[in-house]
């Protein structure tokens, strides 16, 4: 907190002719009950009482979908940034420190030390896309660019994929590793552009060979992407992107295979059409730049014309695991995602589409494995996971109201595996896979056998909402969401196996958040 605290001095005292230094700041309370139908202890994960505090439950497997948050964080963004006046004509350098600090985060690290006492909090601060960055102004009447940026700490923004909850080739596909500098080098003009970039991570070496030097040290493993885009035309984009990481190798408990190298290649595509909506990327890819409230809540809630947008994005990743169907060998698991995205807005009115598919293969391909570091096997018969959802939102321009509705529906990824009953004998059940976000927007996969015999069944969800605009970036929202999931389980202490949960859930909340 006294770093945190000596940076925002910094920035206050910096000169606004030399420094285009500001903070983003995202402050919020809420307020409710994630499942008024129980108390806590009696699902997983556990309901409390209502109380003042963010709960993973109140996110429906539909939200946000495109960006890292959940919409429930407190947080502040300082970026120290300068753009350079170059020494040479049309070259403009530029830098930002870019620092988080998250409420949630401190209060995990702090709950951390005080159970385990095994490391001091580092108090809810981290880099979040620090860069050094090199523009050349090309020319011409396309306004042809060169462009070159270096992150010295973390390079998690730079991925490959576009909706986020499709992106790959962040952090995460760098096993156990704590930072992940990069580089990218970029052209870009006003229809399309191309990239490619490296990156690097340092992460344990598994080997059998017990004189080699390196066995048990950190080893530096390399990712490559490429990529670019064009308009086709006006109303038409099509992108394409493609990387190669170094994952890290098999672990020790894989007797022949350790130390074996855990390598991923892949390939992303995405198809936009559009009028009258001009496409972005997620927030969470993007630079920081002093560019005040631009990237903040939009503030208008005028009639706004008639304009659409339609896409869809196309992952296939394969990685390098243990051959489950021949132990000792390795082989290649594939995975795959893809989605269509609908939007429309005309006047008041706001409309969206979302069909979303991701194979159990790809959820898992962090972990690495739905069982780690090895292949399905051959005869599993595994589903994937696909969820439908729609929306509509109309802005009441004179009360600053917006009242909307999102109804859903999801088949959840699935698995048919082999377990030991009650009674010490084999017996087949089903294993529910979703991946989801905790309170600090981080995503991990959730893994959850149902009772023997029994299929998955679909989710429904629904939710109510209600914003109100008190200014441009304060708003209060309350919300009614409503799920029949009968998938829904806890274990029995008493007969020993897992059961049903009562499948309705009724969440209850109310959010007041600022940003600024």
């Amino acid at each position: 907190m006294r770093l945190l605290l000596a940076l925002v001095a910094a920035a206050l005292l910096a000169s606004p002719a030399v420094a285009g230094d500001y903070m983003d700041t995202t402050i919020t309370f809420v307020a409710g009950d994630d499942n008024v139908m129980a108390g806590a202890g009696e699902t997983i994960p556990s309901s409390p009482r209502a109380d003042f505090r963010p709960r993973q439950g109140n996110s429906l497997f539909f939200d946000n979908y495109d960006t890292r948050n959940t919409g429930e964080e407190t947080r502040t963004h300082l970026v120290l940034y300068r753009e350079f006046e170059g020494f040479f004509s049309r070259v403009t350098p530029e830098a930002a420190l870019v620092i988080e600090w998250d409420a949630n985060r401190t209060a995990s690290n702090n709950a951390r030390f005080e159970e385990t006492g095994s490391r001091r909090p580092p108090g809810g601060i981290r880099d979040d896309g620090s860069y050094l960055a090199l523009g050349v102004d090309l020319g011409g009447d396309a306004h042809d660019r060169l462009s070159v940026v270096l992150f010295p700490f973390d390079s998690d923004r730079f991925r490959l994929g576009y909706s986020w909850e499709l992106t790959w080739g962040g952090r995460g596909s760098f096993i156990l590793a704590r930072e992940v500098p990069g580089l990218r080098v970029s052209y870009e003009r006003d229809d399309g552009y191309a990239f490619v970039g490296v990156k690097t991570a340092r992460t344990q070496v598994f080997t059998l060979e017990e004189d080699d030097p390196a066995r048990d040290e950190n080893e530096t493993v390399y990712g490559l992407l490429a990529g670019g885009g064009v308009d086709v035309t006006p109303h038409l984009r099509v992108e394409l992107g493609a990387g190669y990481f170094q994952k890290g190798t098999i672990p020790i408990d894989r007797e022949d295979l350790q130390g074996t190298p855990i390598d991923q290649v892949g390939v992303s595509a995405q198809v936009i059409y559009y009028d009258g909506l001009t496409p972005s990327r997620s927030v969470d890819t993007r630079l920081y730049r002093n560019q005040g409230d631009a990237d903040l809540r939009p503030k208008s809630f005028g009639p706004r014309p008639f304009g659409y947008q339609i896409a869809s994005e196309f992952t296939y990743t394969s990685q390098v695991l243990e051959d489950a169907g021949d132990l000792g060998s390795s082989a290649r698991e594939g995975g795959y995602a893809g989605d269509l995205n609908g939007r429309l807005e005309t006047g008041a009115w706001t409309f969206s589409a979302d069909l979303v598919l991701r194979s159990l293969e790809f959820l898992v391909q962090d972990t690495p494995g739905l069982f780690p570091f090895s292949t399905l096997p051959g005869d599993l018969d595994v589903s994937p996971e696909w969820f439908a959802a729609v929306g509509v939102g109309y802005r009441i321009e004179a009360l600053r109201l917006v009242p909307g509705l999102t109804l859903g529906m999801q088949s959840p990824a699935t698995a048919e595996v082999e377990q030991i009953g009650s009674d010490g004998t084999p017996e087949v059940a089903n294993l529910i896979v979703r991946k989801t976000k905790n309170v600090l927007g981080q995503t991990f996969v959730e893994p959850t056998p149902l009772p023997p015999g029994t299929p998955a069944k679909l989710i429904y969800s629904a939710r109510l909402s209600l914003e109100s605009h008190l200014s441009d970036l304060v708003t209060i929202v309350g919300e009614a969401q409503l799920t029949w999931n009968e998938n829904l389980v806890s274990n029995d202490p008493e007969r020993g196996e897992r059961t049903f949960d009562n499948p309705l859930v009724l969440g209850l909340s109310v959010l007041a958040q600022a940003r600024f």
